[in-house]
């Protein structure tokens, strides 16, 4: 799993540290975004995609299509649930992008 890390975060509104897995990816065709926003949609918790310093919810699609998708991109997904994490890791195996 290069390029993956599993860390803690706090969150800014409750006191809680919540358990985040982070990691890059590339979805750079249209077929992928559908892919990807429909795996990040079977999730009830929060998924962030970045590029630099801008941060959208990874379940929008016109979201990440606001991204410029030839290159790599950070996603995270914020869970207390450990399954939810591991499932989430698998349903981007092949999204994971190895600089």
């Amino acid at each position: 799993m290069t390029g993956t890390s599993t860390a803690h975060t706090k969150s800014l509104f409750k006191s809680e540290v919540l358990p985040m897995c982070k990691f890059t990816v590339k979805i750079n065709t249209i077929d992928r975004v559908k892919t990807f926003v429909s795996i990040c949609n079977t999730f009830d918790c929060d998924i962030d995609l970045g590029s630099g310093r801008y941060v959208i919810d990874a379940k929008s699609i016109m979201g990440i299509f606001s991204f410029d998708l030839t290159k790599p991109l950070t996603v995270c997904i914020h869970s207390d649930n450990a399954d939810d994490i591991k499932r989430f890791d698998e349903e981007m195996r092949d999204f994971k992008y190895d600089h």
